[in-house]
């Protein structure tokens, strides 16, 4: 086996290790947005080191703000799932989620770039 078939092998095995992963975590992501069900927003004010917001079924909930969360404005928006109103986010896609999408995006890439180099060096 000389070094270019190889290089394609490899190449074989390693975009098919990334492409089946990324298809994991991206599974992973799914079954993470479907179980917390979809998002929802409410305006929300900051007193007394808290942030307080009404969600639309009409109850208000209240969380404790690290000063490094708190916006700058004291009426600004907050995201929260409708499953569990209790908890916000600033952002409407949550840090887990938004991890394992980056995770699968990038192995995803590595998957598909390495497949290419394998069809390359397999056609010379």
């Amino acid at each position: 086996m000389g070094e270019i078939e190889a290089a394609a092998v490899v190449a074989e095995v390693i975009g098919w290790i990334a492409l089946i992963g990324a298809a994991l975590f991206g599974i992973a992501v799914l079954i993470l947005r479907i179980g917390r069900g979809p998002w929802d927003s409410a305006p929300a004010v900051v007193t007394d080191g808290e942030i307080r917001w009404m969600s639309a079924d009409g109850r208000f909930h209240a969380s404790p703000a690290p000063r490094e969360e708190r916006p700058g404005d004291d009426d600004f928006m907050v995201f929260y799932r409708t499953r569990w109103p209790g908890v916000y986010y600033l952002e409407r896609v949550a840090p887990d989620e938004r991890t394992l999408s980056l995770v699968s995006l990038t192995l995803a890439g590595v998957g598909l770039i390495a497949l290419v180099v394998n069809t390359v060096t397999s056609l010379m």
